[in-house]
């Protein structure tokens, strides 16, 4: 508590003085009366509050101060300690209406007891407010990191005491945290690292960090292999405070590298005996080691292939294509490719391999080696140019029938159809390629072929050729009937892989036949429509029953229905059929319709 005495002439000159020393100061002074209002500001307080020192007179703290930190001021100023206030961070209005962090402190004056004011003075604490915010949100963020980490964290004493360890213990070791915490941490090591642990722990106190491998029994007892880095932390001092380590669970890395040796002899066996030419590759193209079958394929022995590059034995036509892969392997754009290609030998024979290739990378990602196998394709090859070529040609043949031949896939979009089509239904094939067959049938028709249909393009056993009578949309949108038959042709293993159908236009005829029913129906007399069939040769063998009329029924004592499509052979037999089948050759062209 300040007590001031003297003469009061003089108190006012140094007031004076004293406020114009104050008025440099960089901190905000306020002179403030018993009452709680201010009576002189330093100008200092328009840089940081933005108000003027004569905005301020006349009024109080409660008057900026924020309303949370109120109470705290108002407790401070009325329970000073020995005339002393001081409170370490508190929110002050600026003249824009916001509130800024500042901190404070402020001083009684009293004389013979009696409370003259205060002196307070504040300075900005905004930057570090900010500061401390950071630093709070950075340790939580890093706290959470650390506990949600994979790897496990943990801080141990000096002496080695496991200090806080993180969840993840848990799911690496099974332990939970507190079972560990409190514990040396030695005692979770396995007995035999200990040697070269006891050697890293003194190099740790000399402030060295280190890495090295230890295997940490796990809560049943068995012990698991952990790649550890361990970081010593030291006070202002130099003293050491604390270690922190961090556990990575290398386990099956650890059981992967015993196992490395025995997967790298077996796949030295492998490729030595592999049928497939199998080679490694080096990333500028040489050979590392070549198997006897890939050997026996290019004719070159195994010491040849070693000296030279795949580019030396690559067909020309083939090097730039299979470079840029290789150059995209290279640039990290992608691991692995497939390629068909020609292949040289020695005597210039061509060679079509079916070549498979995969990269090792190092850990920096780039290419350590290759690793090729080449299948020997040149009969297949062979035997699909020659597929090929018998495709075009069936597909020429085709394009120039006179009936309309299409091709579907499984899903019944068409893939490919015949020029003929223009002919018969007005469309071009480009305009059909794509769309689905059934969508051009009419709808009167769909359903009397719909099972036929379904059985085309289902993998089940039975037929691979059905025969359907349909009208099929033209391309002005009338309708033409279409007499087809569609052959499945299925896969090695059973499936469909796509259908082939053949459709011929016979309109002409459905409507001839329409014409003969009506003129069959308007006989009194029994009338039959028979169709001639023919053998190889042209000879007529047998007459079917086409159409007939009601009279002809009566004169069968037989359904219309019993007597279509059926045979006179099969209706009469014996000599009336031969009878009738000699007269009907003598009346007719052996080319008659």
């Amino acid at each position: 508590m300040a007590e001031q005495v003297g003469d009061p002439r003089r108190s006012t000159v140094s007031e004076s003085h004293l406020q114009q020393l104050l008025t440099f100061s960089a901190d905000v002074i306020f002179d403030i009366a018993p009452d709680n209002t201010y009576r002189w500001v330093t100008p200092s307080v328009t840089d940081l509050l933005g108000w003027s020192p004569d905005e301020l007179v006349g009024m109080t703290g409660a008057d900026l101060w924020h309303p949370d930190d109120a109470p705290l001021l108002s407790a401070a100023r009325e329970n000073p300690i020995g005339g002393y206030a001081s409170v370490r961070r508190f929110r002050m209005k600026t003249r824009s209406g916001t509130f800024r962090w500042v901190s404070g402190s402020s001083n009684e004056i009293r004389i013979n007891g009696e409370l003259l004011g205060r002196v307070a003075a504040i300075r900005d604490a905004e930057e570090q407010m900010a500061a401390e915010s950071d630093l709070r949100a950075s340790e939580q963020h890093y706290r959470m990191l650390a506990e949600n980490a994979s790897d496990v964290i943990a801080r141990a004493s000096p002496d080695g005491t496991i200090e806080w360890i993180s969840p993840s213990v848990t799911r690496m070791l099974g332990w939970r945290p507190e079972e560990m915490t409190g514990k040396p941490i030695f005692g979770f090591l396995n007995p035999e690292d200990m040697p070269a642990i006891q050697e890293a722990q003194a190099r740790i106190r000399d402030g060295e960090a280190l890495n090295f491998d230890a295997r940490i029994r796990t809560s049943d007892g068995s012990y698991r292999w952990v790649a550890s880095q361990v970081r010593p932390v030291f006070d202002r001092s130099g003293a050491l405070t604390a270690r922190v380590a961090g556990w990575r669970d290398i386990h099956e890395r650890k059981q992967a590298s015993e196992a490395l040796a025995i997967s790298e002899d077996l796949f030295r066996t492998a490729m030595d005996g592999s049928a497939i030419g199998t080679c490694l590759v080096a990333a500028d193209g040489s050979f590392m080691r070549v198997n006897l079958a890939l050997s026996e394929m290019l004719g070159r022995s195994q010491e040849q292939l070693m000296e030279m590059t795949w580019q030396e034995i690559t067909h020309p036509e083939d090097l730039n294509v299979d470079q840029e892969l290789v150059d995209q392997i290279l640039r990290g754009e992608r691991d692995r490719y497939r390629l068909r290609k020609r292949y040289l030998r020695p005597d210039k024979e061509v060679v079509w391999g079916d070549l498979s290739v995969a990269c090792c990378r190092n850990s920096d990602g780039s290419v350590r080696n290759f690793v090729s196998q080449i299948v020997d394709i040149t009969e297949l090859k062979r035997v699909t140019d020659a597929a090929q070529a018998a495709e075009h040609r069936y597909k020429l043949m085709a394009s120039n029938a006179s009936d309309v031949v299409f091709m579907a896939g499984p899903d019944r979009v068409i893939r490919w159809v015949s020029p003929t089509v223009t002919r018969s239904l007005g469309w071009s094939p480009d305009e059909l390629v794509g769309t689905v067959a059934a969508d051009l049938v009419h709808a009167a028709d769909r359903e009397d072929v719909q099972e036929s249909i379904r059985h085309l393009y289902s993998d089940e056993p039975g037929d691979n050729a059905v025969d359907f009578r349909m009208r099929w949309r033209t391309r002005t949108g009338t309708y033409r009937w279409m007499l087809g038959t569609g052959t499945r042709v299925m896969s090695a293993s059973g499936t469909l892989e796509y259908v082939v159908a053949g459709l011929r236009d016979i309109t002409e005829e459905v409507a001839a036949r329409e014409y003969l029913s009506r003129v069959l129906s308007a006989q009194v007399d029994p009338t039959f429509i028979l169709t001639p069939v023919r053998d190889e040769v042209g000879q007529i063998v047998d007459l079917v029953y086409t159409d007939l009329n009601p009279a002809a029924c009566s004169y069968l004592h037989s359904s219309r229905e019993a007597v279509l499509n059926r045979t006179v052979f099969e209706l009469f037999g014996g000599e009336p059929s031969v009878n009738l089948l000699r007269w009907c050759s003598s009346a007719l062209a052996t080319d008659a319709p």
